[in-house]
């Protein structure tokens, strides 16, 4: 085996503080999945080779260069052309971690897309100088200037349609998911907590959210397990103190999410930049 086939799909992962829970990847790939779970996943194909993506029943072509938004409401994949792996920057944003943690939450959060293909090189070039800023290492305030900008600007390229929001129930629900993630937890007493009726809760919860609570849930715990495993925790102990019931659970839920296990995305963010 060549160098070159040993980099694909072993993308080089990191963390950092630019927003809560966000996740930095590079490398080459041959393929991806993305499940329909409560991330937003932006990205662009570096080098001079683009891939096919597929969204619901279509399918289209991603020329290197271009932007991808890819949102919670639909499954992707992306598979090779004729032309081989591609090279790819990409991020990693939370929904779950952002909604728990921030007051007020980056526009492109609340939006589902419209057209996941942006054709817009400004745009694109922000982004790659984000990534690179990251990479090196470059002080926050300009991580999160830059970040928090980009999301905003990225709706009207997406033709993003905003998702209603202010329900105190939903607000409530979400604040005690977060506080409680380790702990099981049932509608019942998610929706006492919320002060509402738990077909109500679940109705408001998926229309602003896009996801229903134990999706939310869910997601809080993957998130939370990535920190610890990019620490270099053990996957076994990362599982159970992330409130999965054991470590295969666990690596279903990561697979569903990144493609790919607990042990190698441990692996990878251990490698580091």
């Amino acid at each position: 085996m060549n160098d070159r086939a040993a980099e694909v799909d072993r993308p080089r992962v990191w963390h950092d503080d630019t927003l809560p829970g966000v996740v930095w990847m590079q490398g080459v790939a041959s393929e991806y999945r993305v499940d329909p779970v409560d991330e937003y996943v932006i990205g662009v194909a570096t080098g001079a080779v683009g891939y096919l993506l597929q969204r619901g029943s279509r399918t289209r072509t991603v020329r290197a260069g271009r932007l991808v938004v890819l949102d919670p409401e639909h499954a992707h994949r992306g598979t090779r052309t004729a032309h081989g792996p591609w090279h790819a920057r990409l991020l990693v944003l939370p929904a779950a971690l952002l909604w728990s943690s921030l007051d007020e939450l980056p526009a492109l959060v609340r939006t589902t897309v419209d057209d996941p293909v942006i054709d817009a090189p400004a745009l694109r070039r922000r982004f790659v100088t984000l990534h690179r800023a990251s990479q090196a290492g470059a002080p926050r305030l300009e991580r999160e200037c830059a970040l928090l900008a980009l999301l905003d600007d990225l709706v009207p390229a997406a033709h993003g349609e905003r998702r209603p929001s202010g329900s105190p129930a939903v607000a409530t629900a979400v604040e005690h998911l977060r506080d409680t993630f380790t702990q099981a937890v049932d509608l019942d007493t998610l929706a006492a907590a919320a002060g509402s009726t738990r077909f109500r809760l679940l109705r408001r919860f998926r229309a602003e959210l896009g996801v229903t609570p134990h999706q939310f849930l869910t997601s809080v715990r993957v998130a939370h397990a990535r920190r610890l495993l990019a620490a270099g925790t053990p996957v076994s102990e990362a599982a159970a103190t992330s409130g999965f019931a054991d470590q295969s659970h666990l690596t279903r839920q990561f697979r569903a999410r990144l493609g790919f296990t607990p042990a190698r995305y441990r692996q990878a963010a251990r490698r580091g930049v």
